[in-house]
């Protein structure tokens, strides 16, 4: 199968599942307990801002980024991040949680996970397994990593996603091969790709969705980017690609 082929059939994945959560969002609005198991569990406040526990946002496997090989690009994400809370907040002056952020610096696009809290106990990669991780991905000759970000996506859970476009196959080709060889990098396995910068702490009724989407779709300029990636990030350590 040649790259222009295998490169459209993952676009074509990739916008497909992002249809069912647009969906999904349009049919069942933000859903209420997965806002109150963030605020409850999931946040500290840190320098005047809510962000996310490390639990809910630290890869536990392998992943792109870590921070992001483009500062600027950092930069807007969290700008855009930013500007999302001002909405959220609204004219409310009141110390009300809103949204919690990712820290900027931790940025990444997940390959596979080595646990993920949402499924079970929270257990990241050891130095043994890196060394035959490393091994095994030194293999695969994969070179640079390429995505265009384009675009912000809220979920049904109320995540806040950067939308990533792939230009080929490498991402589902490192993901499905990793996962084949280590069964316990098979944790919740990404179907998207995709950069998280936030939870919404609190809910967006159905009227407030329409208008919120339009919002996200012109604080869209400041995602359009092309990065890429030359290494991989892991919690003992990176691996060039």
């Amino acid at each position: 199968m040649d790259d222009r082929k295998t490169s459209n059939q993952q676009l074509l994945i990739c916008r497909k599942e992002y249809i069912r959560l647009a969906r999904d969002v349009q049919q069942k609005g933000i859903s209420q307990s997965e806002v109150e198991i963030c605020k409850n569990t999931l946040v500290k406040f840190q320098d005047d801002h809510w962000i996310l526990k490390s639990i809910a946002y630290s890869p536990t496997g392998i992943a792109l980024g870590c921070s992001l090989p483009q500062a600027q690009t950092q930069k807007l994400f969290h700008h855009a991040a930013q500007l999302i809370e001002r909405w959220m907040r609204g004219k409310e002056e009141s110390d009300i949680p809103v949204f919690a952020y990712v820290p900027p610096e931790a940025y990444h696009i997940t390959i596979v996970n080595r646990s993920h809290y949402e499924f079970n106990e929270v257990v990241p990669l050891t130095m043994d397994e890196l060394k035959v991780i490393q091994h095994f991905i030194s293999k695969l000759r994969l070179g640079t990593i390429s995505v265009l970000t384009s675009g912000l996506f809220l979920t049904h859970t109320g995540r806040l996603f950067v939308k990533c476009l792939v230009f080929d196959d490498k991402i589902l080709q490192l993901r499905s091969a990793l996962a084949e060889s280590f069964p316990q990098l098979r944790t919740n396995i990404p179907k998207l790709v995709h950069i998280k910068i936030g939870h919404l702490m609190k809910p967006i009724t159905k009227m407030q969705l329409q208008e919120f989407g339009v919002f996200l779709e012109r604080l869209g300029h400041y995602t359009i980017s092309r990065i890429d990636f030359t290494d991989l990030y892991t919690p003992v350590g990176r691996i060039e690609l």
